[in-house]
């Protein structure tokens, strides 16, 4: 998270960083369409699964998502970050987009 957070303080809305932070820690007023509340969710209910390579570089990109949903003041109906069934050892480790991913690794705005 901290990550996603530095690169959006250098994007194109770094004003939007404290409504962001403040929603995800409280939960306090987010809508069913909200990309803080969908993260939330995700966050919660894939925590304990976070020892793998691939799920962790999947947070990511959702993080990623949500933010950049965020800053541009639109909703989402599902965030999600999918790979194609393919080994931790195959998939990238520094590069962005890979062929081993369904998706392109998302960029913070």
């Amino acid at each position: 998270m901290l990550a996603v957070l530095a690169q959006a303080t250098r994007g194109g809305c770094p004003e939007r960083l404290g409504t962001f932070v403040e929603r995800l820690k409280s939960g306090a007023e987010l809508a069913s369409n909200s990309p803080i509340l969908a993260l939330r969710r995700r966050g919660m209910e894939h925590r304990p699964a976070m020892r793998a390579f691939k799920d962790r570089v999947a947070m990511y990109g959702v993080m990623v998502k949500a933010w950049n949903a965020h800053a541009r003041n639109t909703g989402i109906s599902c965030l999600k970050f999918t790979f194609h069934d393919v080994n931790e050892s195959e998939l990238p480790v520094q590069r962005k987009g890979s062929t081993g991913q369904k998706e392109r690794m998302p960029e913070v705005i």
